[in-house]
């Protein structure tokens, strides 16, 4: 799979877990276990994301903008997902911040969108699958180690 199949399938599963948290809360359910899951793997996947993506795009007049705005957007939603962490499950304000880093995350799939495109005219295939070798790598070790 190449380094954008691999976004978006994480895309989706943070999609999927918080979609799951949303529904166990409104039953009722608390699993302080998923949260933190959530936080793991979007965690991870920002940071490898920064990391091997991005840099690469960063320095394209083109692609700046886009790229820049994509760090803000991982620092917004790293933060919101701290404060979810700390939060009682049957506050209300838990679930609404976790219905808005859902729309936030949503939005800034779609614009991830755009950068995939453009990065998929700009990087030979040989520079996106050593991004995927090297994304890959980098998630398996922190995943083994936190």
């Amino acid at each position: 799979m190449d380094i954008y199949g691999i976004l978006r399938k994480e895309h989706q599963e943070v999609i999927s877990l918080i979609e799951k948290q949303v529904l166990d809360i409104k039953a009722g359910r608390s699993d302080a276990g998923l949260v933190e899951r959530i936080q793991k793997v979007y965690f991870i996947h920002m940071g490898a994301e920064e990391k091997f993506f991005y840099p690469l795009l960063e320095d394209r007049e083109d692609m700046y903008v886009r790229v820049i705005t994509s760090y803000e957007e991982h620092h917004t939603a790293k933060e919101i997902l701290k404060n979810i962490r700390n939060m009682m499950t049957d506050d209300g304000r838990r679930l609404a911040r976790l219905r808005f880093a859902k729309e936030l995350i949503e939005n800034h799939i779609e614009a991830e969108e755009k950068i995939f495109r453009m990065a998929e005219k700009i990087l030979n295939k040989d520079a996106a699958q050593e991004i995927s070798r090297r994304f890959l790598e980098e998630r398996e070790l922190l995943l083994d180690t936190s």
